[in-house]
């Protein structure tokens, strides 16, 4: 279905054209020749198709409305408002929302002059608020057109609510999703987890195992520990004992030790005297031994005299037998020297 309504204002035409289920092949120029029965190159279009199945580029989609259509001066064409792209004529308004809704295809021209500037993009919610805005405010609408407007927001009110179901099912669906990504790292984390529990009851075995082999060495150990302080036991009663004896010996030794030193006193005296006497017997000794030494050296002295003039004799002779040597050795007769030798 496609339905028009058509106003003046300020002597520029305004055309809003509906439509639901519109092939998308549909050339902009048949819409214009079906609905409107001429083209009109002074007008502007701007084109809100919330499902395009065979656009997906939407500026090539712009291009080819352009190069197809000959009374569309200026196009503005987006899937939603979110999408859109602005014509130089239209950057007045600004980014609008989605003001359709979703499945449907809107087509509105109107006059740049009658545009105005619309700038906020929370200025514009809903396409009587859009039409509105477009328009001038003291305008009053036709009824055909008033009831094309009420129709059109509740149809939006409508598509606005499936809208929001679905995107509160994607939100849903997204939660879910997160969900189920944690509990898989969650489940990772357990297997993991449980991997480690595994190695680590394994690690426990062999720990308690040696555990236990240590405990009972440590039982062994125990009770050599137990045997060696009960030896020690006899050992030490038997010391104590020995201990008593000695205390008794050594109070003996004591009483022993002081008669020992009154006669050490007694026999200390007498060595003593024993001693001065050995004192003066060692001195008159002394000067007797210093009288023989002096004698000795007088001995000595003489000795050294003696031996003095034997050694010059000696010398003497040494010389008389070498000069006897030599007359030898030059020929002279062996009598002549028998009597010099005994003469000699």
């Amino acid at each position: 279905m496609v339905s028009v309504d058509q106003c003046i204002i300020d002597e520029n035409e305004v055309t809003l054209l509906s439509g639901f289920g519109i092939d998308s092949g549909i050339i902009v120029d048949e819409i214009a020749t079906r609905v409107l029965n001429r083209p009109n190159p002074s007008l502007r279009v701007l084109l809100i198709w919330s499902e395009i199945s065979e656009w997906t580029d939407l500026r090539k989609a712009e291009e080819w409305i352009r190069l197809n259509s000959s009374w569309v001066r200026d196009v503005v064409i987006a899937r939603c408002a979110d999408e859109l792209v602005e014509a130089p004529s239209f950057r007045g308004f600004g980014r609008l929302l989605d003001l359709f809704g979703s499945g449907g295809t809107a087509i509105v021209t109107f006059s740049e002059e009658s545009a105005g500037d619309h700038s906020s993009p929370n200025d514009v919610v809903s396409p009587t608020q859009i039409i509105h805005h477009m328009l001038p405010p003291d305008l009053k609408l036709p009824a055909k057109i008033t009831r094309f407007y009420e129709g059109t927001q509740r149809m939006w009110d409508e598509r606005k609510a499936l809208k929001d179901e679905r995107e509160a099912l994607g939100k849903e669906r997204e939660a879910l999703r997160v969900e189920r990504r944690i509990l898989t790292e969650e489940n990772t984390r357990l297997n993991s987890a449980l991997a480690i529990s595994g190695a680590q009851q394994h690690l426990l075995k062999a720990e308690r195992t040696h555990a236990e082999t240590r405990c009972a060495d440590l039982r062994h150990d125990l009770d050599l520990l137990r045997e060696s302080n009960r030896k020690v036991d006899e050992e030490l009663k038997t010391v104590k004992l020995a201990l008593q004896d000695r205390d008794d010996e050594n109070a003996k030794l004591r009483s022993q030790l002081s008669l020992a030193e009154a006669d050490m006193e007694t026999h200390t005296r007498k060595k003593i005297r024993l001693l001065e006497e050995s004192v003066s017997q060692a001195k008159e000794n002394e000067e007797k031994y210093m009288l023989q030494v002096e004698r000795l050296l007088e001995e000595k002295d003489q000795s050294r005299e003696e031996e003095k003039k034997k050694n010059e004799r000696v010398a003497q002779l040494e010389s008389r037998v070498r000069k006897l040597e030599a007359d030898l050795n030059a020929g002279r007769p062996w009598y002549k020297l028998e009597k010099l030798v005994k003469r000699e």
